[in-house]
């Protein structure tokens, strides 16, 4: 009894150093013990972060802080690693900006299941600015001269549509180029001259000022548009635009000889 007694004694006095293994795994391969220490973290394989989790903390640092303050250093910091394990996914700052560059590409564009090209390019304009609006630090990725592969599946889908809709191989080129531009154009549009109020709506204010001192026959085509001043937003002109783009598209771009017209949707007030 005495040495059962002494036994415990002994045992809730002393420390042991704890460390759960994997199922199966060998105590030599998973963890090495330092003075009672189990270093498992430093032990870690080179590889065992995820790429995916490495690119989400770069889009994330990038959003925080801007693309030109991006560094490896920053980096480990935000993932808790230190720099060299990172170097296991990319070579260089320069390696990881175009990696980050696919990535975003992945937030962006991603097929979302229309049957139309019409309505597969309104849905993906609409994505595409809120998130770079919610983003605007991701804008500079984009000029990155790159071939992001996750956009090639959804430019081919989306030419494929319009082809099949009839478009010319020039015509259905231009016309998803066209589109697009609407839609980071509107993103860069209201990033320069937005605020509390936006530049164009006190501007809108003060010609509404003006309006109001001179005879309306001055100028009678603002004077009958002024009433709608009041209603202007970056929201509005960006959906006008957007629906004038495609339904204008629909109608006027080249086509091929032989394509029958029956695929086309039916025009839409703008703005519905």
């Amino acid at each position: 009894m005495q040495i059962l007694r002494l036994t415990a004694e002994v045992t809730s006095r002393t420390s042991f150093p704890r460390c759960r293994l994997p199922c199966g795994a060998k105590p030599s391969r998973v963890a090495r013990f330092q003075h009672g220490v189990c270093d498992m973290k430093a032990r870690s394989p080179r590889g065992s972060l995820q790429r995916a989790a490495v690119l989400d903390a770069a889009l994330a640092l990038i959003d925080n802080v801007g693309i030109d303050r991006l560094s490896v250093r920053g980096l480990a910091q935000e993932l808790g690693r230190p720099p060299m394990t990172l170097y296991f996914h990319f070579k260089s700052k320069h390696e990881l900006l175009d990696l980050a560059r696919e990535h975003l590409t992945l937030r962006l564009l991603r097929p979302l299941g229309h049957a139309t090209w019409q309505q597969e390019l309104e849905a993906a304009c609409r994505h595409i600015r809120h998130q770079l609006l919610d983003h605007p630090h991701w804008v500079p990725l984009l000029t990155r001269v790159a071939v992001p592969r996750p956009a090639l599946d959804v430019y081919d889908h989306l030419l494929g549509l319009m082809l099949e809709d009839g478009f010319d191989r020039e015509g259905a080129l231009f016309a998803l180029s066209s589109i697009m531009s609407h839609a980071l154009g509107s993103v860069l549009t209201e990033r320069l001259m937005g605020g509390a109020p936006s530049v164009p709506k006190r501007q809108l204010a003060l010609v509404k000022g003006v309006l109001a001192t001179v005879p309306r026959s001055r100028y009678p085509s603002l004077a009958a548009v002024s009433t709608a001043f009041d209603r202007w937003s970056f929201d509005r002109m960006f959906e006008v635009g957007l629906h004038s783009l495609i339904e204008g598209l629909a109608e006027a771009a080249p086509r091929r000889t032989h394509a029958a017209s029956s695929r086309r949707r039916p025009s839409r007030r703008l703005g519905s």
